[in-house]
């Protein structure tokens, strides 16, 4: 009854807890008289072993139990690369002001992986990306994507003014580990509009796309953000809201 009351069950069901773990080990585990319960040898013999791994499961439960509202550990985050400049210029510096007892690690990679079975606590996603199972929350508002090019080269061979005019200039595009390089996708009067571009380079990394787009190779599409020191300063121009 005193363990019942402890454990916070009935006495039948410490009862038939008890009933089960002697069928299962093959033995009687207590010698009960009217005035007392004892152990038997086996009883004893299961004492010693389980006590350690109930001393050990109850400590890390304290542990566990300490830390309260504390985030503290390695957190680690798989995202494409295209995101991380944007998961660093925008939300770092205040996560890890707010919480200094986290150690983030950062993943760069563009192929679709499943994030629980390779060992990440979150993933984050660009636009629609995001598996049906999983649970997403939206960290910033709606990218704008912008196609950039040289002041020299938009002078030189005119400014496209609708997608379809992007058949006539020469593109970089970016390739990411699932491919996909050579479309880009736009919205016409409310309507989604994919275009296939051509150009003399392929890269699958966007600060070199970015660095090709300086230098007047071609252009280049990637979310406004990424370039707006370039566009302040008169390095880029826009040609198209994507």
């Amino acid at each position: 009854r005193a363990a019942a009351t402890r454990l916070g069950v009935t006495p039948s069901a410490v009862s038939q807890a008890i009933r089960n773990l002697e069928a299962r080990v093959g033995s009687p585990l207590f010698v009960r008289t009217t005035r007392s319960v004892n152990l038997t040898e086996a009883g004893e013999r299961l004492l010693a072993h389980a006590r350690p791994a109930a001393d050990m499961l109850s400590a890390g439960i304290d542990a566990a139990g300490g830390l309260g509202d504390d985030v503290r550990g390695k957190l680690r985050i798989n995202a494409p690369r295209p995101a991380l400049p944007l998961l660093i210029n925008r939300l770092l510096p205040d996560f890890l002001a707010a919480h200094p007892q986290i150690q983030l690690e950062l993943v760069g990679e563009d192929r679709p992986i499943d994030i629980v079975a390779e060992g990440y606590d979150a993933g984050i996603r660009l636009g629609d990306f995001v598996e049906m199972d999983m649970v997403s929350v939206r960290l910033t508002p709606a990218e704008r994507f912008v196609v950039v090019g040289t002041p020299g080269l938009f002078k030189t061979r005119g400014r496209p003014a609708h997608p379809e005019d992007l058949h006539g200039f020469r593109c970089i595009l970016y390739r990411t580990d699932a491919g996909g390089a050579d479309h880009w996708r736009f919205v016409v009067r409310g309507r989604p509009v994919t275009i296939a571009v051509t150009g003399p380079l392929v890269i699958n990394d966007v600060d070199l796309c970015i660095r090709a787009a300086l230098r007047g190779v071609g252009l280049f599409r990637l979310p406004r953000s990424l370039v707006m020191p370039y566009l302040d300063s008169g390095a880029l121009e826009t040609a198209l809201d994507a």
